[in-house]
């Protein structure tokens, strides 16, 4: 038996050896094997390569929650800044009064409307820009975890198919040098026989 390594494949051949049908078996099983385990060394590789992209995307996600957050927080601190520069606007103005000296009335509550309007925009401004996209971040950074997980599970089956392959491959190799042994010695007890 002819044991060849060609492009990284190996071939199986019988040249030199009388093989009966058990003997080419065992040769189509080392064949296989060796198909199977060249299989599942490129999924091993494979696996490894999703897990790396997906984990990646997941710590992607996980920024672009942070930043989201943060872009939130500014709008809704920007938007209280807002109520309370016009606030102290109002206060700070100081009242115009008439010729008698009473305090003329303003011209409107517009201050006090724009300062309330501001307060009450915080809050959805800050869900809107910042916690709505956040989740939808943290549901794409789940979703990525999902999948390194599932890559996980992909390389675990991937090591455990090629340390099988590797199993078959050594018991049929095992198989096929008794059986070379006892063909070997039979010959050389026919041959003894006749000298």
């Amino acid at each position: 038996m002819t044991i060849s390594t060609i492009s990284g494949a190996t071939a199986f051949s019988h040249s030199g050896l009388g093989m009966d049908a058990e003997g080419q078996l065992a040769l189509l099983i080392l064949e296989t094997e060796d198909t199977r385990h060249e299989v599942a060394i490129a999924d091993k590789a494979l696996a490894r390569e999703r897990f790396i992209t997906a984990s990646d995307a997941e710590v992607a996600a996980m920024h672009e929650e942070a930043d989201d957050i943060m872009r939130g927080a500014v709008f809704q601190a920007a938007a209280s800044l807002t109520a309370a520069a016009i606030q102290v606007g109002d206060a700070l103005d100081e009242p115009e009064c008439d010729s008698s000296g009473r305090p003329i009335e303003k011209e409107g509550p517009w201050g006090e409307i724009g300062a309330s309007v501001s307060n009450a925009m915080s809050q959805p401004l800050g869900k809107m820009l910042g916690d709505s996209p956040a989740a939808s971040d943290r549901a794409d950074a789940k979703r990525a975890a999902t999948v390194a997980e599932q890559a996980t599970w992909q390389l675990d089956d991937a090591k455990a198919a090629i340390d099988k392959s590797e199993q078959h491959q050594n018991k049929a190799l095992d198989w096929l040098g008794s059986e070379s042994a006892n063909r070997a010695n039979t010959e050389n007890g026919i041959i003894a026989g006749f000298a």
